[in-house]
């Protein structure tokens, strides 16, 4: 299907289209937890950026899909977070993860009922590849289209190079870090057939997602907004901290576009807000991502948790 701009509200899905269980409510009962070092990729950072005396935090495990409204469900890959909804036409993965981790994202399905056939898009918040790497497997497996904002679908498609972030002095050392662990993230894949979103674009027949494209991260980030669900996935404008709280997000290409834009998502009052690492927010994630745009500081890369 192609995706086709709008501007009505959406609607949310039906039960009936697959197998997967109808969740009602916002707050989502904890998933099985496992420990992990907080210096590891994907997983929460503190406000000086990852903890090398081997702290641990409480993260759901691998794989495991968390409820976060109905028929909305948070999947921690382990580079970052996947997110899975359903539409009257199937399922749609966001940001499937790294190369390898399309079997996380199936096996996350499974546990939920579904089946590979179900998944009907892929959509990418950026062309990173903790984010991205995993599509092209992971359609290759299930023919879904890929969907990703029009500069990125660009590089995706190896017709462009993606900008580099404009790194702050506290964020080099990070970025650094996460290269020696697991390499860089700045390699994007290629995914000959990725196709254009442009803002306010449906993502879905049933109109129970939208993109927005939001730009600041990279110049093609994409955030959806869930109007029937009251929920927000703002791919690495922001993420979630081991304290519950929500930050400024990592290594944006403009950081004052990145602030405008979480400030833009908060207006509709979302409750629930998916980052692309970290812990959601729920309950008050409007005041949550208003928080995370004013607390960043001329210069602090890390900005501040709130």
């Amino acid at each position: 299907m192609t995706a086709t701009p709008t501007t009505a509200g959406p609607t949310p899905g039906t039960p009936e289209t697959i197998g997967i269980p109808v969740v009602s409510g916002v707050h989502a009962a904890p998933a099985p937890a496992a420990e992990v070092p907080t210096g590891w990729p994907g997983t929460v950072c503190g406000p000086t950026g990852h903890d090398e005396g081997g702290t641990t935090v409480t993260l759901p495990r691998q794989g495991a899909p968390v409820p976060l409204a109905a028929d909305l469900w948070w999947v921690p890959t382990g580079a970052a977070n996947a997110y899975l909804w359903r539409d009257p036409d199937g399922v749609v993965v966001l940001d499937p993860g790294l190369p390898g981790e399309e079997d996380v994202v199936l096996d996350a399905l499974a546990r939920l009922g579904g089946r590979p056939q179900d998944i009907a898009r892929i959509v990418l918040t950026h062309w990173h590849s903790d984010h991205s790497g995993a599509a092209a497997a992971l359609a290759t497996l299930t023919g879904a289209e890929v969907l990703a904002g029009a500069a990125d679908a660009a590089v995706l498609r190896g017709e462009s190079r993606g900008t580099p972030p404009d790194l702050t002095e506290d964020e080099r050392p990070v970025h650094e870090a996460i290269a020696r662990a697991a390499g860089t993230v700045m390699d994007a894949p290629r995914i000959a057939a990725a196709r254009d979103l442009h803002d306010r674009d449906r993502l879905g027949p049933g109109g129970g997602a939208v993109a927005r494209l939001v730009g600041g991260h990279t110049e093609g980030s994409v955030a959806v907004w869930m109007a029937a669900r009251r929920a927000v996935l703002t791919g690495d404008l922001a993420r979630g901290t081991d304290d519950g709280g929500v930050a400024f997000g990592l290594f944006h290409v403009d950081r004052a576009r990145t602030a405008a834009a979480l400030r833009e998502l908060a207006a509709p009052d979302p409750v629930v807000a998916g980052f692309g690492h970290g812990p959601p927010a729920t309950g008050s994630a409007a005041s949550a991502l208003r928080v995370a745009s004013d607390g960043v500081a001329e210069g602090d890369g890390l900005g501040e948790e709130r």
